[in-house]
């Protein structure tokens, strides 16, 4: 017996030293020529940091701390700190704790003076009413939320007014939001109203706890009005979406980590799509099956995790990598740069991601990590793009988790175990934005004395919270400078991203006016005002961006006499145009224009168009109606309603799917373009008749003397 124990003593010993051994902690990673890569700040100020922001004065907040992976109610608890390089060497020299006590944090976002900290189980906003840079006040959005396995993360504010945040597929509580509950089929009779309203103090914030469990459900992206007003469920069907991000056109990529085979994806959210995990009958990971909304990328291994994603825009790096995407990867120890393109409605990569910083890849397994000297420690879990230009990676210690200790024992010397760092990314052959240009006199000046140049300057930056309260200052003066606001963005001369805010603004604005909304309707409609400060016409793709975002504007303001144009909309030769207007008659409701919303759509090609219509058209039709299309004489409106009606759970006509949507085409990934061809005469020994039918709906054109058909063929 004491031979056995001393082994296990052993064992204990030499796996304690495996997990805390063989640390390079001065190792960087490789990086892309012209790069350079520096430690903004390191442990012992923090450990295992999973989610970065920056706040309106520019300075880099952590969310850090040992409450991962298998906490205890006794737990030490997490952080969140300050990190500020006053003599901008590139290294935070002042590090101040602004929050404590809270549970795992996965992600943060700034609206106003709130920060908005996911810290499941609770979705909690912090506030310091006195400037001292440590929050007073803690109130409590929502609790009852999952665990900090696959749990909440990716919270970003739209410039439509709504805070989107992904959450991961681990089972929630009873008293959790009915939309949250509702969407893993947790049966309650909770009655709790959300948001919750009581605002404590640090000394007595009641940090909820939920143990580790592998219970896996339903992940999904969910969307709320400030103040936590109005949750509702935007996406489904996702194991562990860890973050999102927008472009500069108010479109998003997030990530999603894997069951298995075939690896990590890459995908754009859309509203009411369902991304096949826990689907009433097919699963598709990539979404090429019609029943599934497409997703755009796979990670090049299985082994992948994704994590942290941003969309370069600054001008500190070269043009070549800006309006770009960057994602983290943990598992394999690196940043990917990820350029996009359109194909239809649907954001795909142009070309194959690339690293463009690189830890090695694993030497311990999917979750492990293997040390050894000149290896670099480098796990990323977050990223974020500075004011100056540079992108900053919060990067995760050597463990997966830290071993459980109760707080009152947890010291320094315990602390030591485990590391933490945030890495700072800066292009060698481009200058940084220089503090006095990024750190102008404005910052210094309350926003409501700044001028709209000012306003319109910080709409375009890559501070996310920047555009935040530039846009909602612009909202807050309304009509004083609206037909300003109005003449920028007629001239063409604002950048994607300032454009995108500014006219969102304006919907903003002219909903609080109760005026009608002529302007946006004209933006829509692309009838482009030429004036004193416009001249000329702006570049075509500009002009589409602010038509999509004209169109989204009217039915998120609920704009029913502008329901005619949106149907005539819903036959643009733009898809994304398409899909705009049919997104917002989902949101203003079809009412008695059913007839010639169908007769728009019947005949719809574009792959997420075609998917979002027959989502909207299962939320807008009764089931009467639908089953009466299953005979209609368009094939595109057939399965348009057959889809609908199997994703609710008919099972006959789920029985029935190869017949409904084509067959094996419906397995396709292009198939839009797929064919069945057949003929009176198989040998072709006289003259005969050949047939064309298209599995899914969509123009034929063909050629009779051998050459390719083109869009002017027959």
């Amino acid at each position: 017996m004491v031979r056995i124990t001393i082994f296990a003593f052993l064992l204990v010993t030499l796996h304690l030293h495996n997990i805390y051994a063989e640390v390079d902690k001065d190792a960087l990673p490789k990086v892309e020529e012209g790069f350079k890569i520096n430690f903004f700040v390191k442990e012992p100020h923090i450990i295992n940091p999973s989610s970065l922001c920056f706040d309106k004065k520019g300075r880099l907040y952590v969310g850090a701390g040992p409450q991962y992976r298998q906490p205890k109610e006794d737990s030490p608890t997490d952080y969140i700190k300050i990190l500020i390089d006053e003599n901008q060497d590139g290294v935070a020299e002042t590090v101040k704790t602004f929050a404590e006590g809270l549970n795992c944090v996965q992600a943060m976002a700034w609206k106003g003076n709130e920060l908005w900290v996911a810290n499941a189980p609770e979705l909690t906003v912090l506030r310091d009413t006195n400037g001292d840079d440590v929050a007073d006040e803690y109130q409590i959005i929502y609790t009852g939320l999952n665990n900090l396995r696959h749990s909440l993360h990716g919270l970003n504010w739209g410039p439509d007014g709504w805070l989107y945040f992904t959450m991961g597929n681990t089972w929630v509580k009873p008293n959790a939001p009915k939309p949250i509950r509702d969407l893993q089929g947790i049966k309650s009779d909770d009655k709790t109203q959300y948001p919750l309203t009581k605002v404590y103090t640090k000394d007595n914030y009641p940090k909820s706890y939920h143990p580790l469990n592998k219970d896996e459900k339903e992940g999904g992206i969910f969307r709320c009005r400030p103040g936590g007003h109005d949750l509702e469920l935007f996406a489904r069907g996702m194991r562990n979406p860890w973050d999102m991000c927008m472009d500069s056109g108010f479109n998003w990529l997030a990530t999603d980590n894997d069951p298995g085979r075939p690896g990590e994806r890459i995908f754009m959210p859309i509203r009411h799509g369902h991304y096949s995990m826990r689907h009433p009958w097919k699963f598709d990971w990539m979404g090429k099956h019609i029943a599934i909304a497409p997703s755009s990328d796979l990670f090049p291994s299985v082994s992948g995790s994704g994590t942290g994603v941003a969309f370069y825009s600054s001008y500190h790096f070269p043009e070549k990598y800006r309006n770009r995407y960057l994602i983290a990867d943990w598992t394999n120890n690196c940043i990917f740069l990820y350029e996009p393109k359109w194909i239809g409605s649907l954001q795909v990569p142009a070309e194959t991601k690339r690293k463009i910083v690189d830890g090695g890849a694993t030497l311990g397994g999917d979750l492990g990590y293997k040390g050894a000297k000149g290896r670099s420690l480098f796990r990323p879990t977050d990223i974020e793009i500075g004011p100056d230009g540079a992108l900053y990676i919060a990067g995760w210690g050597s463990v997966y988790g830290t071993e459980y200790v109760p707080k009152d024992k947890w010291t320094p010397e315990e602390n030591a175990k485990y590391q933490g760092r945030v890495f700072r990314l800066i292009h060698k052959e481009s200058p940084l934005i220089p503090r006095s240009t990024w750190n102008a006199t404005k910052r210094k000046k309350n926003i409501e004395t700044w001028s709209l140049e000012n306003l319109i300057e910080d709409l375009g930056s890559n501070v996310h919270v920047w555009r935040v309260h530039a846009q909602d200052e612009l909202v807050r003066r309304g009509g004083a400078l609206r037909n300003e606001l109005l003449n920028r963005i007629w001239s063409g001369q604002l950048s994607e991203t300032q454009a995108t805010w500014a006219i969102w603004a304006i919907g903003h604005i002219d909903k609080a006016r109760g005026k009608g909304y002529r302007d946006i309707e004209k933006f829509a409609s692309d009838q482009w005002q030429v004036t004193e400060k416009a001249t000329r016409v702006p570049p075509s793709e500009y002009r589409v961006n602010i038509r999509i975002q004209a169109a989204r504007i009217l039915g998120e303001n609920g704009a029913d006499a502008s329901v005619p144009l949106l149907i005539k909309l819903l036959t643009d030769q733009e898809p994304r145009i398409r899909l705009a207007a049919m997104g917002s008659l989902d949101r203003i409701g079809w009412g008695n224009n059913s007839t010639a919303i169908l007769d728009a759509i019947a005949y719809e090609t574009d792959r997420v168009a075609y998917y979002t219509n027959w989502q909207v058209m299962r939320r807008q039709l009764p089931e009467k109606k639908r089953r009466a299309l299953l005979n209609d004489g368009r094939p595109g409106l057939r399965r348009m309603a057959a889809l609908g009606l199997m994703e609710e759970g008919d099972r006959e006509l789920q029985r029935k799917a190869d017949q409904l949507l084509g067959g094996a085409v419906a397995d396709n990934s292009n198939f839009l373009k797929s064919l069945t061809l057949s003929t009176d005469e198989d040998h072709f020994r006289k003259t005969t008749l050949v047939r064309f039918t298209a599995a899914n709906p969509g123009t034929i054109r063909y050629t009779l003397d051998g050459s390719e058909p083109s869009p002017k063929s027959d």
